[in-house]
């Protein structure tokens, strides 16, 4: 498990996170617009006021976790079907 501090562009929050799986862990510092959030609800906050900013600034953005979820589901279908086209072809070995 590895933790990282994600620093705001766009408001002075301060949050600690999970990397592998984009939980929170805690808050470090929380702006008088957050203050209400918590948890959770304060990353998934964080993170949807962040995207409307670098959107706004047209800034380039880290993928949201559905967006991470949806890239992996679809290489992984991808290597599915590249392996069922090389069985199919008669190799008797894939990766």
């Amino acid at each position: 498990m590895s933790a990282k501090r994600w620093f705001l562009d766009s408001c002075p929050c301060v949050i600690i996170y999970e990397d592998s799986n984009f939980t929170f862990v805690r808050w470090e510092k929380r702006c008088f617009q957050h203050r209400a959030f918590d948890g959770q609800s304060l990353y998934d906050e964080l993170a949807a006021h962040n995207k409307s900013f670098n959107d706004q600034y047209s800034v380039p953005t880290t993928p949201t976790r559905e967006e991470i979820k949806t890239e992996a589901n679809r290489v992984t279908q991808l290597k599915i079907t590249e392996t069922d086209r090389i069985k199919r072809a008669g190799a008797t070995e894939t990766r």
